[in-house]
């Protein structure tokens, strides 16, 4: 009877549970396979649009750059002509004075 049972409980087992633990098993697989591919297409997009927006950002960036070289090249220029000007004007003050050093000469003579 003892052998009987052991096969009726193998039978049920492989007929009955198995089959059924099976489905279980593969529907599981399978809404974890969906959901893993879902999440990993949200996650490419995102990425995909990261890579878009860091692109902006970089042509910004040489833009910024650009124009910043620019910016230099006129402060450049302002502090060349500021140096001139100054050159110039400290040339005038000379002479300025040696025109009075020379009005005071003659009018002494």
């Amino acid at each position: 009877m003892a052998d009987n049972l052991a096969e009726v409980l193998a039978g049920f087992h492989r007929d009955v549970l198995l089959p059924d633990v099976q489905r279980v098993v593969a529907d599981s697989e399978r809404r974890l396979r969906d959901e893993m591919h879902g999440l990993f297409d949200a996650q490419a997009k995102h990425l995909d649009g990261l890579e878009t927006e860091y692109q902006m950002i970089v042509a910004a960036l040489r833009r910024v750059e650009a124009r910043l070289e620019a910016v230099e090249k006129r402060l450049d220029e302002m502090e060349r002509r500021m140096a001139l000007r100054s050159e110039v004007d400290d040339l005038k003050a000379r002479v300025e004075a040696l025109q009075k050093k020379i009005a005071q000469l003659e009018a002494e003579l």
